[in-house]
């Protein structure tokens, strides 16, 4: 009794997030998705030792475990003290740390805490404020807020 041989098959991927990629032999997809809610139109393509292939497409929905609480408008007279904490939920329970871009004059961000405070000491009116999120694992997600200075 002999043994018919396998055709041997090949795996290619379109579309898949960047971070990830497949094993062009066992088409094991590995990897992190760098980017966070996003969504890809993935084809596999199958390919046998013959030449013949066939395809499959999916959408692929990455979601991050990473989730800001919305901060809204804040809204601070000149010269007077700032708190606003910024509150993110991380689903993988790491460790968070926190950076700002836009903050009014006389404010920082506390790294581990998420905490904004310091005296408003920047001019009247509207800052565009972005506050980054890491959580040490790679991935890393913004929140964008008015931040009001009367």
């Amino acid at each position: 009794m002999t043994l018919a041989a396998q055709p041997t098959l090949s795996y290619r991927a379109i579309g898949l997030p960047a971070g990830l990629v497949i094993n062009p032999f066992t088409g094991v997809i590995t990897g992190a998705p760098r980017q966070t809610a996003t969504h890809a139109l993935v084809t596999i393509v199958v390919t046998d030792a013959s030449g013949g292939s066939g395809s499959v497409r999916f959408v692929w929905t990455v979601r991050s475990p990473l989730v800001v609480r919305h901060v809204g408008t804040a809204v601070t007279r000149r010269g007077r003290r700032a708190r606003l904490r910024i509150r993110a939920i991380d689903t993988r329970h790491s460790r968070l740390s926190f950076a700002a871009r836009g903050l009014p004059h006389g404010l920082h961000i506390n790294r581990r805490t998420g905490l904004i405070s310091g005296r408003v000491a920047g001019r009247r009116g509207a800052y565009h404020v972005v506050v980054i999120i890491n959580d040490g694992l790679g991935i890393r997600t913004t929140a964008t807020f008015i931040w009001r200075v009367r």
